[in-house]
């Protein structure tokens, strides 16, 4: 019995769920139940009563209270009788029938009153305006003055237009306000449902232990250096697959997007597959933007002044975004195909050239797959919208908007009364660059070997553009570029940082990490930077033999490193951090000047910093 009531409320719960969702989907109209005849008739109007209709009522209210009573009854004895083990199926489906039946009838009840207080309420509020009523009219007005903007294009938009099409696509607007204002509200209720549902751990898909989708949904995602992305890769060798299925398990996106779990890995398995075997534009590069995408956007969710600001949907767009921004990558930055005169630079007429191409590439996979993974459940925003946000940011990953960035949002921040007020589309194209350049807010250790990796694609491009005959940057030329110390010392300060700065002081304790690893990570190339100036520069080394400073071994670099992390918690400045590592490096310096007896000295390994790096 014990089993049937369970399975019974399952059931019922079940129906109720999709009785609400179906009621809010559907055009605003009053749902109506089942109607069933009542034993009542309905009470006359106050206009047309008399002293038969009065008999009449007084008659029909001592039938009122006796059914009443003889519900109440009927309520107590099912209640008592619901737990009798001995009842049978028949007597069951009876006993459910009876439920049903209170039911309608108490609905029935309802609707009267409910209508009898809604005449004498309008009867006493005639000849007034109230507050909604007010509002609802600013609201038309403002709708009315969305329905006049141009919308012949995007570019052409205004900033309020704009904001309306992320929500509401180029589709007509409504112009019957109720119709507009209950729709709004029932998207709202349904967003809700849907975002309660998708949280529940108890409704997450279930994991063989052991597999691949365990793994990735044990991953560290939340801790800001949780993460090891070049163990990942090696361990795994699917790192973005690993990184963007953790998300996707961690949010519990299934519950929003229509997409399941087998969709999500072949979309980006192959999205994976479609990145080169570039040294940093790679599918590891594209995990680690991923990743530090959604970890931007996690601490900034959480700050209270943020709190409900950002949807799943949000989520969905920004780590989309960053998980395709470099797919295809050739290896080579915009310049290059520009100056070549490649077929792609033809097609996208020099503008954006890669960035465009990346858009084009990840969206003809999905077609081809027949997979849109940000197909969602909810009303709205439309998938057209979606889109456009899409291909705004993976365009604005172009590093000859940096100075856009930085303008835009510090405007924004400015402008906007409180967050609420913020322009997503501004924030979202912000978290996405800084990750794609903000490798410096990672230690040292992975900081220092994306640097490394950067350092030998743009190297392999200028070796291209020589054979080619062009004359390549001296960021590009390895016998020309700069040490690695002053190069990224110039670059994280004036490149990262004021990007970092502001977007820092919105995130403040919630960056905590990220900004000690900045710092430190600074403090060190400008030691080193200092150290490099008045040396001679020489052939650089070669991958195997490559170190972080020039004739110290890892051992005495992680002593510098943990020295320098010492002197910053004591307070000191730049100028004793300097004299600090100076010091440390006294007797490497000999050791390399005795070294010279045996063979020529290599120069110090050089680095552009990333100043320019791919676009």
């Amino acid at each position: 019995m014990g089993g049937i009531q369970s399975e019974e409320r399952c059931c019922l719960a079940h129906h109720a769920d999709h009785a609400e969702a179906s009621v809010l989907l559907s055009e605003p109209v009053a749902p109506s139940l089942p109607h069933k005849p009542s034993s009542r008739k309905s009470s006359p109007s106050p206009k047309q009563s008399s002293p038969e209709s009065a008999s009449s009522s007084q008659d029909q209210d001592t039938k009122s209270a006796d059914e009443a009573e003889e519900l109440s009854k009927r309520r107590s004895t099912r209640r008592t009788t619901l737990h009798y083990h001995g009842m049978g199926d028949t007597e069951l489906l009876s006993e459910m029938k009876t439920i049903l039946s209170d039911m309608e009838q108490t609905a029935d009840e309802f609707s009267v009153l409910f209508r009898r207080h809604r005449s004498k309420e309008q009867t006493s509020r005639q000849g007034r305006i109230t507050g909604a009523d007010v509002a609802l009219h600013g609201v038309l007005c403002q709708l009315r003055e969305i329905d006049r903007m141009n919308k012949t294009s995007l570019s052409g938009q205004s900033g309020e237009g704009m904001q309306a099409d992320m929500y509401l696509g180029n589709r007509s607007r409504k112009r019957n306000l109720p119709n507009l204002v209950r729709k709004v509200m029932a998207e709202i209720r349904i967003s809700r449902l849907l975002k309660q549902w998708g949280v529940n751990p108890a409704r997450r898909e279930s994991l063989v232990k052991g597999s691949f989708e365990s793994d990735a949904a044990e991953l560290n995602i939340d801790e800001w250096d949780g993460v090891h992305m070049f163990n990942l890769e090696k361990m795994y060798n699917e790192p973005l697959t690993m990184v963007f299925y953790s998300i996707w398990h961690s949010r519990c996106l299934n519950g929003v997007f229509k997409s399941g779990k087998g969709q999500c890995l072949e979309y980006m398995r192959a999205v994976e597959g479609a990145y080169k075997n570039n040294p940093y534009h790679s599918k590891t590069h594209a995990a680690e933007v991923t990743l530090q995408s959604y970890q931007l956007w996690s601490a900034l969710a959480s700050l209270p002044a943020w709190q409900n600001y950002f949807t799943e949907v949000d989520l969905m767009v920004i780590i989309f975004s960053a998980a395709i921004h470099d797919i295809g990558h050739p290896g080579v930055n915009n310049d290059f195909m520009v100056k070549t005169k490649s077929t792609l630079a033809i097609h996208y007429h020099d503008r954006a050239v890669l960035e465009n191409f990346h858009l084009a590439t990840a969206f003809e996979l999905a077609k081809s797959k027949g997979i849109s993974l940000i197909d969602h459940n909810l009303p709205s925003p439309p998938i057209t919208a979606l889109r456009r946000r899409i291909v705004d940011i993976v365009l604005k990953t172009d590093m000859a908007v940096h100075k856009t960035h930085i303008e835009s949002l510090e405007l924004e921040l400015k402008r906007a009364d409180n967050a609420q007020d913020s322009d997503k589309r501004v924030l979202e194209a912000f978290l996405v660059h800084m990750a794609d350049i903000g490798h410096a807010l990672r230690k040292m250790e992975q900081h220092h070997e994306w640097t490394r990796l950067l350092q030998e694609e743009l190297f392999a491009q200028g070796d291209r553009e020589k054979t080619l005959g062009l004359n390549p940057l001296v960021v590009l030329d390895r016998d020309r570029a700069p040490p690695i110390g002053q190069s990224q010392s110039s670059f994280l300060k004036f490149v990262v940082r004021p990007l970092w700065t502001t977007l820092g002081e919105v995130l403040a304790h919630e960056a905590a990490s990220a900004a000690q690893n900045f710092e430190e990570n600074v403090n060190v190339w400008s030691a080193l930077a200092e150290h490099e100036k008045g040396q001679a520069k020489e052939e650089a080394p070669s991958k195997e033999d490559w170190n972080f400073i020039p004739g110290m071994d890892e051992a005495a670099q992680s002593g510098l490193l943990a020295r320098i992390k010492t002197s910053m918690k004591q307070g000191l400045g730049a100028a004793s951090i300097t004299s600090l590592t100076k010091r440390s490096l006294t007797p490497s310096l000999k050791t390399t000047e005795s070294s010279e007896e045996e063979g020529p000295r290599r120069k110090p390994f050089v680095c552009c910093g990333g100043a320019t790096k791919k676009k």
